[in-house]
């Protein structure tokens, strides 16, 4: 079975992509700004961070002879870089934040 994003509202009607333990949401205020929630699997961690959709960088990385799309997320304390399962994940996310690919 393909993998894909599932496509939710449960925060008082704000839009959201989650898969696994990771949740991309549409800031209610700003279109202009995005939200990660990353839960840590099995564990009380987790983290989040507030992002500027329009700062974002597309790029391609090769993973076991496979190449993946990711996405590099820039913040004031750090980067972080989400990789998409498939071409699919990707097409969802861009249409999600309204990003072309």
């Amino acid at each position: 079975m393909s993998k894909k994003f599932e496509l939710s509202e449960p925060w008082d009607s704000v839009p959201t992509l989650s898969f696994d333990d990771v949740d991309f949401v549409k800031s209610p205020i700003d279109l202009s700004y995005g939200l990660l929630l990353c839960n840590i699997h099995n564990s009380a961690l987790s983290f989040s961070f507030t992002f500027e959709v329009s700062q974002l960088t597309f790029s391609k990385q090769t993973i076991a002879n496979e190449v993946f799309d990711y996405v590099l997320f820039s913040t004031g304390s750090g980067e972080f870089e989400y990789v998409f399962d498939n071409d699919e994940m990707l097409a969802q996310f861009c249409e999600f934040y309204g990003l072309e690919r």
